[in-house]
């Protein structure tokens, strides 16, 4: 009697171990995954839980536990720009914001040539197009035997 309380007795407190061990050994992959921070441990976990059962779905729990977190899953902190002396890539300019031309050795885009275009305002009339932007001087479209009307 004695022999059989200290075997049951034993036997019922290795139970919860052996369960507990089991279940730690089953959520390796979720455990692994957030030891390590892994940017989809919601995934790793989801997967571990509802697929760990096959082989398979632990073995792909695992790897997507022990793979390398990608550069962009880590923020960068922001440095302000230098206050004075130039910045490289941006001419002279002691600041990127105070340069109209970012940098003088590339060219800016291009875009329609310079010439008498539609008014995006007045499609009567014509606008003068300077290349980079639209000026004042606009004329409306001349009718045969009329002057110019340039303003």
């Amino acid at each position: 009697m004695i022999a059989q309380t200290l075997f049951l007795g034993s036997a019922r407190g290795a139970i919860p171990v052996i369960v507990i061990l089991g279940l730690a050994l089953y959520m390796l992959p979720t455990i692994i995954g957030a030891v390590r921070k892994v940017v989809n441990v919601g995934s790793v976990f989801a997967i571990n839980l509802l697929l760990g059962w096959t082989l398979i779905g632990w073995a792909v729990a695992l790897a997507m536990a022990l793979r390398t977190n990608p550069p962009h899953a880590y923020p960068q902190m922001w440095t302000p720009p230098p206050t004075s002396g130039p910045v490289p890539g941006y001419g002279a300019a002691s600041s990127p914001w105070q340069s109209p031309n970012l940098n003088p050795s590339i060219p800016p885009p291009a875009g329609p040539p310079a010439g008498w275009y539609a008014d995006p305002w007045d499609p009567s009339s014509q606008r003068w197009w300077d290349g980079r932007r639209w000026t004042e001087a606009s004329s409306k479209p001349q009718s045969p035997g009329s002057e110019s009307s340039e303003t």
